[in-house]
């Protein structure tokens, strides 16, 4: 099966909304996510839509030592302080 990279890029866009806007109705903050930090294509396509970069990360592998790795974060609603001070 072949497809398009526009297509292929609309899928993902797509799929991503549906998981933010499911993020949200649940009333999540913030979305995080980790990204190998040599995959730019990934990482690309992640600040597009407008996640932005949290820290640093990295996985550890028997076949090559250390991955480095990128944490995004995409924040959904701004922080309310009172959230945090309700008992």
């Amino acid at each position: 099966m072949y497809f398009d990279e526009e297509v292929v890029v609309d899928i993902r866009l797509n799929t991503l909304d549906e998981f933010v806007d499911y993020c949200k109705s649940k009333g999540a903050g913030n979305i995080l996510l980790t990204v190998r930090a040599f995959n730019e294509r990934a990482r690309k396509f992640y600040e597009r839509y407008g996640f932005k970069y949290d820290s640093d990360i990295q996985w550890n592998s028997k076949e090559t030592g250390i991955i480095p790795g990128v944490i995004y974060r995409l924040q959904l609603e701004k922080i309310k302080s009172d959230k945090f001070f309700q008992f």
